[in-house]
């Protein structure tokens, strides 16, 4: 199982990962288990699946569903990103998407997105690009073509593979609501 991570998530720059593997080899007991090891880090923990392939719309507006700040919503998914963006800019939150392989096409064109959820595209592309102090991680059963386009040893954005996980690990690791994190 690979597990995209971007690097910076424990450092002063913004951290990107991507994890990536089979089903069931325990990529969101993984994710899971990191996020609460590195949880104090953060000002908050964002978690969301993607299974039911929401848009990136509705994710975004539920990131800022509690936060008094944001009053205006802009309409272009293009606003709407670069709002997220300076949020992650101004306090250092842990992002988790989940299940990230349900937006992707799979088979003939493994990491593209599947028609009409493009706008994922443009926001792992805009996070890995952009200077931040929080964290991204994706899990999924392939690479979306943005990590694969910025990941490097050095790059911001950094990926890896899992074996698995084992249940007993798993089962000390998962926790009965992930939204408690």
């Amino acid at each position: 199982m690979q597990v995209h991570l971007p690097l910076s998530c424990g450092e002063a720059a913004g951290l990107d990962r991507a994890g990536q593997g089979i089903g069931g080899i325990g990529k969101t007991t993984f994710a899971t288990m990191l996020a609460k090891q590195v949880r104090h880090a953060f000002a908050a923990v964002f978690w969301r699946t993607l299974r039911n392939a929401p848009s990136v719309e509705n994710i975004l507006k539920s990131y800022f569903a509690s936060d008094e700040r944001q009053t205006d919503w802009p309409k272009d998914l293009d606003e709407q990103i670069t709002s997220f963006i300076t949020s992650l800019r101004q306090q250092r939150h842990l992002l988790v998407l989940d299940n990230v392989e349900s937006v992707l096409q799979s088979g003939q064109r493994p990491g593209q997105h599947l028609v009409g959820y493009e706008g994922y595209g443009q926001l792992f592309q805009r996070i890995g690009e952009t200077e931040h102090h929080s964290c991204l991680l994706l899990t999924s059963r392939e690479k979306p073509k943005e990590v694969a386009r910025l990941e490097g040893t050095t790059a911001p954005v950094r990926s890896f593979s899992l074996s698995g996980v084992t249940q007993a690990d798993g089962q000390k690791g998962y926790p009965q609501d992930v939204g408690s994190l």
